[in-house]
């Protein structure tokens, strides 16, 4: 007979209910079938009821015993049916109880762990009673989601887990191929250490055999005499082969002979990051304490005196975060310290050669005179506890603007501060462009209406308090509007200044309107100019989104017009110091709920079906809710003649295909003789091939293949993806079939090593794509943002895209008198011509088997007329400025 599915149970522990995975019946007969009729003792560590035990004995045809351990006391007034069964109450890593379990039986054939402990008493447990079982008995571990989670010891990159200690269990099956003289006990004694638990080599000699499932581990026991570790098997065409083949010596390798030195760097890492945290805490709390005085004395001798501690708390903050990311990835970190040094250099250099001269800027005061419209640009500047050195420089950088009809409206919530006040009244008395409003403190949006009320002119700029505007800037602006009179909402490109104002750096330059970047990061930033009329419609600046009432603000704006524009050049400089978000998130820690607030009231406004979560790769990610109904056909270029890649691709799709129903059509090369795994038999009804003689077939015929299925969101791909991730079809079909906006989604596409190959491409006016971010490591960001946004893109390479069969239609397919590939290219660009977007989504991941070699054409300076490029680049790969 069979045991019913094991019913849920869960313990309380230290506080916390940790719910055990329970073991299905399939699993249970998979696991423990070839013991069925076998005799068996089995220990069970962890009870919750009668009931499991007495169907385990039930189960065994030929019991000999179930010793069950639980330390709860209720665990004793249990009862059982079958006598064969006894209990020992108690903690199985106490010498009572372990002689307790000994005096049952010295020897078991099955053990169940139920786990959801401490990640040490766990693997002291297993390292204690693996030697009692018998050869051929296995070992099994539940509960080990607990591993991931911190009062149980854990987390996702915990060193010391149990997941991670089960892993290296792994590596003890291949000692025999290591290549170094390296015993299997000291192989683990960081676990050693760390737990203060004794290694036994023969007991780590004995694993034969480990199996993970879903927050389970098990682990077979053979003799080593016995054990099948080391048999190799052989296929392909007979060849001599050594009788006694010997693994090749790896003593100089540095990722095998080292291990034991990278272990020690990781545990040394770990403890300064601790340490680092520490220092981190304290010194936050410090800096709190003495913020009240520095701002009551921040005009005096005191705040310069204290201002190095609170320097200190930044440098401290980034140190802690530049030390967990060499520890954690110290290849990527290297790498990623030399490219922004390069592109540092790189900037210095071009904005050197792009400085306006004092000549340039006579002469654009001359050229204002003759525009036919020479609006009023009012400017909204609400100040709150800033150095008055920081802000005259900001005051000064308005001053020296080159198109003078400007005003500013300044709303002063900190009237406490009389020097800044009388500074204030001084600039208003001797300058009627100056607009001063003495306020209580609201916070900044309240702080920000009561400037926009002062506003009279035609459009607002939006400025904060310690940013810089570039002497061009409102000439350049009213330059714009000259030629695009009917414009709403105008942003430029930024970077950023130290505290000093000395160094320039981090310069960030923007694509064309890109309104799912937007869902990501507010890549417009501070200076924008909006006509003040439609602010004033959408009744200004909430007070529920402080922190991120500018993002909130233009999202509103974007809900009423399409008239945004984007102009090129680096029009102001926001400065990098305590207390501004330029130096991280971490400043102003409130704003994170209030980014969040504004996304979700986006996605409200749009009536999409779906909701929003905090991301740490892309910022926010949006989630579709109702989109398993859709129907999906799948339309593979199957490449390269391997069954294997085929294959695999094939059983990777429908094992990530959800609640989605998925139609493959795949298109092959008549020589191709594909011979479908077990796995792929399975579905073959739900498969259909096409076949083509030359590639000058292969876009007609694709198109044929599309008109032969009815989903209703197409997804081209091809046999060079390796693996997608598990949500891939859910993000790609969701935001193709969900949002009317949507032309195209693409995958963010990487090599096996996880660098980007393309995160979608930007076209020329030949019809020739080029990737994007290619050999961009995955978690960077530098001139051009960063490949893990939301981003609009122009184009895909069919690597995996989802298209809404509607538009496909709608505009006819795919061109076949195109090469396939820019055939794709050419459909992307006709569905986005309907008013459509495409757009790249970083949470659909897929890797290739390998990165693509000689498929970037060369650089056309057309590229840079691509919307969502940039005309200050002269190279796409690598990204290059002009100078």
């Amino acid at each position: 007979m069979t045991v019913e599915k094991a019913s849920e149970s869960s313990r309380a522990i230290q506080g916390r209910t940790a719910d055990t995975c329970s073991l299905s019946q399939s699993e249970i007969t998979r696991l423990f079938s070839p013991y069925q009729n076998a005799p068996v003792r089995i220990l069970k560590m962890g009870v919750s009821s009668e009931s499991p035990l007495d169907q385990w004995s039930q189960y065994f045809a030929k019991l000999e015993k179930i010793v069950g351990c639980d330390l709860a006391q209720s665990a004793a007034e249990l009862t059982f049916k079958n006598p064969c069964i006894e209990l020992v109450e108690g903690d199985v890593n106490q010498p009572v109880t372990w002689e307790q379990i000994l005096n049952h039986s010295d020897s078991y054939t099955i053990m169940i762990d139920e786990g959801a402990r401490q990640s040490s008493q766990v693997i002291q447990t297993f390292l204690q009673y693996f030697p009692l079982i018998e050869n051929n008995g296995v070992y099994a571990i539940q509960g080990l989601q607990c591993s991931y989670w911190e009062e149980f010891g854990g987390g996702l990159y915990h060193p010391f887990s149990p997941i991670a200690f089960f892993k290296r269990l792994v590596d003890i099956l291949n000692h025999d191929h290591w290549g170094v003289t390296k015993s299997r006990a000291e192989f683990l004694k960081v676990f050693a250490s760390e737990y203060n638990i004794e290694l036994d080599e023969a007991t780590l000699d004995s694993i034969s055999r480990i199996e993970f499932t879903n927050s389970m581990c098990v682990i077979k026991k053979s003799a080593a005499e016995t054990s099948l570790r080391g048999l190799r098997l052989f296929s392909g065409e007979v060849g001599d082969l050594a009788e006694n083949a010997e693994t090749p010596d790896q003593s100089e390798n540095l990722w095998s002979d080292d291990a034991s030195a990278l272990e020690d760097q990781l545990r040394l890492s770990n403890q300064l990051v601790t340490d680092l945290q520490q220092a981190l805490a304290r010194q936050s709390e410090t800096a709190q304490n003495l913020q009240q005085e520095v701002t009551r004395y921040h005009s005096s001798l005191s705040w310069k005196v204290t201002r190095p501690l609170r320097v200190s708390r930044r440098v401290l903050g980034k140190t802690y975060h530049r030390a967990r990311r060499v520890a954690l990835k110290p290849r990527e970190t290297l790498r990623s310290y030399i490219d922004s040094r390069k592109n540092r250099l790189d900037y210095e250099s071009w904005t050197k050669a792009h400085e306006l001269s004092k000549g340039s800027l006579k002469k654009q005061r001359k050229i204002c005179s003759t525009f036919e419209y020479q609006p009023l640009i009012s400017i909204i500047l609400p100040v709150y506890k800033i150095d008055k050195k920081i802000f005259e420089e900001t005051i000064n950088s308005v001053l020296a603007q080159s198109y003078t009809n400007w005003e500013i409206c300044i709303a002063f919530a900190y009237a406490e501060d009389q020097e800044m006040l009388e500074y204030l009244q001084e600039l208003a008395a001797k300058d009627k462009r100056f607009k001063v409003e003495v306020c209580e403190n609201k916070g900044i949006s309240a702080n920000s209406n009561v400037s926009l009320a002062l506003a009279e002119g035609d459009f607002i700029a939006l400025l904060d308090h310690d940013d810089i505007l570039a002497p061009f800037a409102l000439y350049e602006v009213v330059r714009k509007l000259n030629e695009s009179s009917d414009v709403d909402f105008l942003y430029s490109d930024k970077d950023c200044v130290n505290e000093s104002g000395e160094q320039r750096l981090n310069a960030l330059f923007k694509p064309d309107w890109s309104p799912e970047i937007m869902y990501s990061v507010n890549y417009l930033t501070h200076f924008n100019i909006i006509r003040r009329s439609v602010v004033e419609d959408i009744g200004g600046f909430r007070s529920e989104t402080d922190g991120a009432q500018d993002w909130d603000l233009f999202l509103r704006v974007s809900q009423v017009t399409e008239k945004i524009e984007r102009i090129t050049g680096v029009f102001y400089h926001w400065r990098i110091h305590i207390g501004s978000t330029a130096s991280g998130i971490e400043a102003k820690p409130y704003a994170i709920a209030s980014q969040l607030k504004t996304i979700e009231d986006h996605v409200a406004f749009k009536g999409f079906d779906a909701h929003v979560e905090l991301n740490a790769d892309s910022g926010f990610r949006i989630l579709w809710n109702g989109t398993s109904q859709t129907t999906v056909d799948m339309l593979i270029d199957v490449e390269h003649a391997s069954s294997e890649r085929l294959n695999a691709l094939i059983e990777n799709v429908y094992a990530n295909s959800g609640d989605y129903e998925v139609s493959l059509f795949c298109l092959v090369k008549s020589n191709f003789d594909w011979r479908p795994s077990s796995q792929v038999r399975k579905k073959l009804s739900q498969i259909k091939t096409r076949t083509y003689d030359t590639p000058e077939q292969k876009t007609a015929i694709m198109h044929q293949l599309v008109q032969q299925g009815d989903g209703d969101c197409l997804v081209f791909t091809t046999d060079s993806v390796q693996e997608l991730n598990e949500q891939c079809l859910t993000e790609l079909v969701g935001w193709t079939t969900q949002n009317p906006e949507i032309a195209f989604t693409s995958s963010l596409v990487l090599d096996p090593n996880e660098t980007v190959v393309e995160a979608g491409l930007i076209v020329d006016k030949h019809g020739n794509g080029t990737p994007l971010f290619r050999d961009s490591i995955l978690r960077q960001w530098g001139w051009f943002g960063g490949p893990l946004w939301y981003r609009n893109c122009s184009a895909s390479n069919p690597w995996m895209v989802s298209v809404a069969r509607s538009e496909y239609q709608g505009i006819g397919g795919l061109d076949d008198e195109l090469e396939y590939r820019k055939a794709f290219i050419n459909l992307c660009g006709k569905i986005r011509s309907t008013g459509k977007r495409g757009f790249v989504n970083p949470h659909a991941r897929v890797k290739l088997v390998q990165k693509p070699e000689n498929d970037i054409p060369a650089f056309d300076e057309s590229l840079t007329e691509d919307p969502y490029f940039h005309p200050y680049f002269s190279s796409a790969y690598p990204l290059e400025l002009k100078h």
